[in-house]
Order: structure tokens, then sequence, then C-alpha cells
């Protein structure tokens, strides 16, 4: 078994066996969804499945991130593409178009790697490879290399570049390299290789505070096939779950209440994708009116750790929108894990209360109860 192949069987054990630990995986098994759901393109940019690779193509001057929809939340993780650059042949050039100013940029050197820190479009760092000929037409000079640049941009503008010469240990063409970095509070290690990983740049960096997002990097006129992208972060996401609710406190308080939305739901049915989602009990809720929208409040039918759900404990929260009858949500799985990326609540006509997972493809309806 290669190194590669040992490295991710050793990331999986470890992780299955982590308390608390949360790990996202994006490879072929699952069609990459989440980046399929992250990825915002340009003019230009496309993204697609393609047996068991994801082909990134940027025929754009914007760089294209390809990223996954759940952030990081640590101060410490790991994150790791496997890609093959397809636009990376020696004596070839490559185009890409600036429609809105209509001008075209060509380059031999397009780029590719990843994107972590990631804040927003104007704040995130990269780590990109480069391949170039030091002497292309001569036989008995030329040398090939791969340059790695690691670069802060914020604001559009690069205001850190540390940059690092490699000629062994990865593919210099378009076969498959693996990119990694090692994220603390005080510095980021990056290493690379096609079988094997080396480290080739330790760098200052500071986790920011707030969520980050990650992906893989495709430069101007570049065309990657990616392979896996892996996510490692050990962090306790459990949440406390205790309310002082009970069903005698819930029942008074509904008999007192004229909000249309406040009681019980009862589950009805559901719509789901079980390799990504799966069902923890037939679920009857409470909706609780609070200052921004409603708290939902477990009551009965846990099936997956029914022994820790007991009757008032926290399900979720629902938040108000602008639209009506729509909230943003946060649903508390049956392992005690809140699930808040993109997920969202509709209800119809007051009696129907629909749960949306969309990066799962799934959805759960409950149907409201009558006194």
């Amino acid at each position: 078994m290669n190194f590669l192949r040992s490295f991710f069987l050793v990331l999986s054990l470890v992780l299955a066996l982590s308390t608390g630990a949360r790990s996202h995986y994006i490879t072929h098994h699952n069609g990459f969804a989440a980046a399929m759901a992250g990825t915002r393109l340009a003019n230009g940019q496309t993204l697609t499945a393609q047996g068991q690779r994801l082909v990134a193509s940027n025929a754009s001057t914007v760089p294209m991130h390809v990223l996954d929809s759940a952030t990081v939340t640590a101060s410490a993780y790991r994150f790791m593409v496997r890609l093959a650059n397809k636009h990376n042949k020696p004596g070839h050039s490559y185009s890409a178009s600036d429609i809105d100013h209509n001008t075209t940029f060509r380059t031999d050197a397009t780029q590719c790697g990843l994107v972590f820190d990631r804040i927003s479009d104007n704040d995130y760092w990269t780590v990109v490879m480069t391949c170039a000929n030091s002497h292309l037409h001569d036989d008995v000079m030329d040398r090939r290399s791969m340059t790695v640049t690691a670069t802060h941009m914020v604001n559009g503008k690069d205001v850190f570049t540390q940059q690092q010469t490699v000629t062994q240990g990865v593919n210099l063409y378009d076969g498959l390299n693996s990119i990694m970095v090692q994220v603390n509070e005080q510095e980021t290690i990056v290493s690379v290789g096609d079988k094997e990983l080396t480290t080739v740049l330790t760098i200052p960096t500071q986790h920011r505070p707030v969520p980050v997002g990650v992906g893989a990097f495709v430069g101007p006129a570049g065309k990657t096939e990616i392979e896996r992208m892996v996510t490692a972060f050990t962090v306790d996401h459990h949440v406390d779950v205790d309310t002082p609710w009970t069903i005698e406190a819930l029942d008074s308080h509904f008999a007192d209440s004229d909000d249309p939305l406040e009681g019980y739901w009862r589950y009805l049915d559901r719509d789901m994708e079980d390799r990504w989602l799966r069902l923890g009990g037939r679920y009857t809720l409470a909706l609780v009116a609070t200052s921004d929208g409603y708290d939902i409040i477990y009551v009965d039918g846990a099936q997956t750790k029914r022994q820790q759900w007991v009757a008032g404990k926290l399900k979720g929260h629902l938040r108000k929108t602008s639209f009506v009858d729509n909230y943003d949500a946060t649903w508390i799985d049956a392992t005690m894990l809140p699930i808040d990326k993109d997920v969202y609540a509709s209800f119809d006509n007051g009696t129907i209360l629909t749960l949306h997972f969309p990066v799962y493809k799934s959805q759960l309806r409950f149907a409201k109860k009558d006194f």
C-alpha cells in the first residue's frame, strides 16, 4: 500500500475513534456533493463530475475556488487536495477571456492548488503549484521544475508570498499530485508530492476566530481534475441541549398561546438520501416562540440515542428571514451535533413544517397536531 493510501486509511481510523471529531470527505463516492454545492462559478468556469473525478475548467481570468460547502471552525486542521493539472504540457500555452473587458489572457504556466483560511472572496490564503522549463528547446540544459507558492490575499492584494522550488517527488506534467496544509494558531505547514508528501514550506499564519472555507484553486486558463479533497479537524461540536421545558410546561404554555405556529408537530414523511443523511426517529416536536424565531423542542419518537433524548431537550432552532413562512434553521442530529449549513424551514398553510437539507438532498416534514 503506497504512502497516500496509508495516510487516508490512518486518517479515517483516527477520526472514527476520536470523541467529538468531525470530518468532511468529498470524493467520487458521494459525487462531490459538498464541492458542487459550495462553489460559485464565474463566466467561463465549469465544474462537472466525470467518472471518479471532479473536473474544474477555468476559461476566465478570475481565479476559481472550488469550495467545500462546510466551513472549518477549529483552531487547528488539515486540508488535502489530490489533483492533476491538465493544462501543464511543456511548449503549450492556454487562454482565458475577460468577458467584461473583452480581453484575452494567455499563459504557459497555469496554476492549481488549494484555498484555505478563506473568509470571503477578498480575504483568503492559497497554495498553488506552477511548473516551468528552464531551457525549453535545449535538450542538454533544460530542467523542468515546480514552484510552490503560498499567498495571502486581502482586499484583492497580495500581502504575503513565500515560495519553494521542487524538482523531485512531484509529477511535473499532467499526473496526480497531493498538496496539504496543516494549520494551527501559529503556523501552516505545506506538503506536496505525487506518491509521498514532503514538507516544502512553513509559513506564519494566525487562524481566524471565525469559520473559514477550504477548497481547490484553479488559476486562469487552467483545467484541473480533482480526485479527492479531505478536511480533518477535531473539535467538540456537541451542543448543550438542556432546556427548562417539560411536557407539563409546554401544555400550559400552548394553552395560553395565540401564535398559530406554536404547538406540537408530528413526523409526517421524509424524502432523504440515506447515503448522506439518515432518520434518527419519527419525532414529535414542539415549537416555542423566541425573540428571533422558534426553538424546536424534542418531545418523543427518537430511535437513535433514544435513552439520551428525553422530552424537553433542544432539537433545533428556526430564525426569521425577510420571507414569509421561511426560516433559516439549525437542526441538532441524533448524536447532538448541529447541522446548520444551508438548512432552512418552510411552512405550508401553518399546518405542514418542512425542514430542507439541500446539501444532503433530503427533507423532513411534520404536521401540526391539533389540541
